[in-house]
């Protein structure tokens, strides 16, 4: 034991003589991002073959980029020798850990700083590593890793790219390379959007309460079902525990009047997530305990279980057919959000074929009150851009010969106040 102990100490001695400026200025710019002395920083990347994917990071056409995770890891992921020496455990079990990874193995639960060659056909040197080298850093202990995606974003790229005049190439001499420009910013808004409406969704999910009226882990299997359900007073808890369920459920976010088809495709994204979430946990072996005991028990509590249950299934395929329906307006919808009034009017017969196209096969927008809303919601889109009045409401301008909508169209020619 000693002798291999000696040997790890003399391998990572070797280790440490290999290390240079290059190495300097990564592993300072980490103790700097994870608040640990460098020297730590440097034990902890001596550890195992990590220096190897660092070199390879530095070498002509090697790796695109290189990540440092400092997170609390538990059990054999932690590991007695690869501790960065602070040792000091934040929960039972665990204990704070800085590794070189390529982020596909291990989940981001802490700190990642992480690095970018501009040119990856370039050697990297200790002359040139602060010109060919980029570096950023996720901390995702305050809202998660879609939060911290979404402000690297919102707060660092896009206002970057906004005000960026280099650097575009072709594109800056010219009015259709400017659109180009402007469609790449406006899809990475459109993509940050998507993040905050998953984190939003995270934070709304409906989850169903432990019951607190019996222990449901001494119901294992049909026999247990039988000799609950012969028993009243166990019965009686146990519906307890349903009516609990059965009101959280119809508490459920009733549709909002949002502002616009973007909102309203945000909203049905986010229900569509709620349901999802929702029927998840109504095939877990709680759930199915209770469902066990009560229909043993023949109990009239499950007649609203079955409805409830049928609800929630329309609901959940309503949202997902609304979602992909929706979908099809974003693309409708971008000039109405980004663009000048003549490029709007321009794209107003395609937004108005895609209205057509899910009047005909959406089962939730086959009303001429719910398609009717549609067209009020994406004449909003354009009169929240910042026009002046009598650019308002462009549809009211477009005609379109379909019999089915053209209720719908006169409800349109009038300017929205």
């Amino acid at each position: 034991m000693l002798v291999l102990q000696q040997k790890l100490k003399e391998e990572k001695e070797a280790k440490r003589a290999h290390l240079d400026g290059r190495y300097d200025y990564i592993l300072s710019i980490v103790s700097a991002c994870v608040n640990l002395e460098k020297n730590e920083v440097e034990d902890a990347v001596l550890e195992g073959n990590q220096i190897e994917r660092i070199d390879q990071f530095f070498t002509a056409g090697g790796f695109r980029h290189v990540m440092f995770y400092y997170q609390d890891m538990e059990g054999p992921e932690l590991g007695h020798e690869s501790s960065t020496g602070t040792n000091s455990a934040s929960a039972k079990g665990k204990k704070s850990k800085l590794f070189v990874t390529e982020g596909d193995d291990v989940a981001l639960t802490g700190i990642c700083v992480f690095f970018i060659r501009t040119n990856p056909s370039k050697a990297i040197n200790a002359e040139n590593i602060h010109r060919e080298v980029v570096f950023n850093m996720m901390d995702t202990a305050n809202g998660g890793l879609l939060n911290s995606v979404q402000h690297l974003l919102s707060d660092i790229f896009i206002p970057a790219l906004n005000t960026m005049n280099y650097g575009w190439g072709e594109m800056s001499s010219s009015q259709k390379g400017a659109n180009i420009k402007q469609d790449f910013i406006a899809s990475l808004e459109g993509f940050v959007s998507v993040l905050s409406g998953a984190q939003q969704s995270l934070l709304e999910k409906v989850l169903l309460k432990k019951c607190e009226t019996y222990d449901l882990k001494m119901l294992k299997g049909p026999a247990d079902f039988l000799v609950a359900a012969n028993s009243m007073e166990t019965v009686e808890r146990i519906e307890a525990c349903m009516k609990v369920w059965i009101k959280q459920i119809e508490q459920l976010r009733k549709e909002a009047d949002d502002l616009g088809p973007r909102a309203e495709l945000d909203h049905w994204k986010k229900r569509l997530s709620k349901f999802n979430y929702l029927l998840d946990q109504l095939k877990t072996s709680d759930v199915k305990a209770v469902l066990g005991v009560l229909t043993v028990a023949k109990s009239k509590l499950l007649k609203n279980w079955r409805e409830l249950d049928t609800r929630i299934t329309d609901a959940t395929n309503e949202a997902k057919d609304n979602v992909k329906y929706l979908y099809t307006l974003e693309k409708c919808c971008d000039p109405l959000y980004n663009c000048d009034p003549v490029i709007m009017v321009d794209a107003i017969p395609g937004l108005i074929h895609a209205i057509k196209m899910i009047h005909s096969i959406s089962r939730y927008y086959n009303t001429s009150e719910k398609i009717t809303s549609l067209f009020v919601k994406a004449s909003r889109a354009d009169s929240s851009s910042e026009l002046e009045p009598h650019y308002y409401c462009p549809l009211k301008t477009v005609t379109v010969e379909n019999n089915n909508i053209y209720l719908l169209i006169t409800f349109i020619h009038h300017p929205i106040h």
